[in-house]
């Protein structure tokens, strides 16, 4: 959990804070017009921070079908992030805003509910504490990639954040099989 959601949330911090030298760049290449570039400019803090706008809806995914369908939507959002940031052509950016929010819905869902079922009401501000340290921690790779190479940090992303979303997914579907009625339980 603490990994994923580490990653996810660095992640969706590295999008963010290259996008708009990103898009400068693509449309540099591309032979746009600045003015286009301000379009961005101006909207992509509505956009990115819209996460209202998913939250509820990955609330009530967890709530019909646990937590592995969230997480896997998380490893799905930082490779669409990522990814849409990295190959897209500068008039395709827009993916990449709504990749990005969807990635902080998810994450931010996920860090909240995970907390609140998974521990006691009185662990909760401490938990939350921890996971915002793990975070910060995690974060300093995530400074250090603003200046790689984008195929570097996409990779740096993408292939930590399968391994930890796939054994979070894999514990998830242990523990609910050992609460299923007539499952014995070896070990």
């Amino acid at each position: 959990f603490l990994l994923s959601f580490s990653l996810g949330a660095t992640c969706g911090a590295w999008c963010s804070a290259t996008f708009l030298q990103t898009v400068t760049r693509k449309a540099q290449a591309a032979g746009e017009l600045p003015s286009a570039v301000e379009a961005f400019v101006v909207w992509m803090p509505f956009v990115s921070n819209a996460t209202f706008v998913f939250s509820p809806c990955i609330g009530m995914l967890i709530d019909l079908q646990g937590f592995v369908p969230a997480v896997q939507i998380l490893l799905a959002m930082v490779l669409s992030a990522v990814l849409s940031l990295w190959l897209l052509p500068f008039n395709l950016q827009w993916w990449t805003l709504l990749s990005l929010n969807c990635l902080q819905a998810v994450t931010y869902s996920l860090q909240f509910t995970y907390t609140a079922r998974r521990y006691r009401v009185e662990q909760f501000g401490i938990i939350m504490g921890f996971t915002t340290v793990i975070q910060s921690v995690v974060n300093i790779g995530g400074l250090y990639l603003l200046t790689a190479p984008a195929g570097l940090a996409a990779a740096a992303f993408i292939v930590p954040t399968c391994f930890t979303c796939l054994m979070w997914c894999l514990k998830e579907r242990r523990d609910i099989s050992r609460l299923l009625p007539g499952h014995a339980v070896v070990g």
